[in-house]
């Protein structure tokens, strides 16, 4: 079986530790699916999406959501440390979207790429102290809304996911075994 696995969770979770330690224990390439930084300096040339206005917020998210949708395209097995549905989440979150039509379509496309491109999701909920990277809000509110929200729309949207919790090791494990799990069916 060919693995696509999509790390979902708020930020500063674990998302890249665990999704490069699955990479290394199954043998497969490791996405980096969190490309909003490299977006932001290069196609922005600002520092932090904090200071980007709602319509450039709007661009970098399709900016980082057909990049991600480019590498799942052409890779036929990997582990992602994020995926098309946190684009949704951080933005109809950042910018109060939910009730906006544009977002609202461009949340079913994501969900629809999710169920179509990965194989498994994997949902990490916040259990790590945030981490103070500059780049997002050292909030615990907004990383609940954030996790509130990701959980909300995978389940409206019917994403199949399974949750990890723990120290890397027992993530691994738990993520193993889920994947193990999941063939037998």
């Amino acid at each position: 079986m060919n693995f696509r696995i999509a790390v979902l969770g708020s930020h500063s979770t674990g998302k890249t530790t665990l999704g490069k330690a699955l990479a290394r224990e199954l043998n497969i390439p490791y996405l980096k699916g969190d490309l909003v930084q490299e977006i932001v300096k290069t196609v922005f040339l600002k520092n932090s999406p904090l200071v980007l206005t709602r319509e450039e917020y709007w661009e970098m998210e399709q900016w980082h959501y057909h990049k991600q949708l480019e590498d799942a395209t052409i890779n036929q097995t990997f582990v992602s440390d994020g995926g098309f549905p946190l684009d949704a989440v951080y933005l109809g979150v950042t910018h109060n979207l939910r009730n906006n039509q544009s977002f609202k379509d461009f949340t079913k496309q994501c969900f629809r790429q999710t169920k179509k491109l990965y194989s498994h999701i994997i949902y990490l909920p916040p259990e790590i102290s945030l981490v103070d990277d500059n780049f997002r809000p050292q909030d615990i509110q907004y990383q609940k809304d954030i996790d509130k929200f990701l959980v909300e729309l995978l389940k409206t949207y019917k994403v199949p996911y399974f949750t990890v919790k723990g120290d890397v090791a027992q993530r691994v494990t738990q993520v193993l075994d889920g994947i193990t799990n999941y063939q037998q069916k």
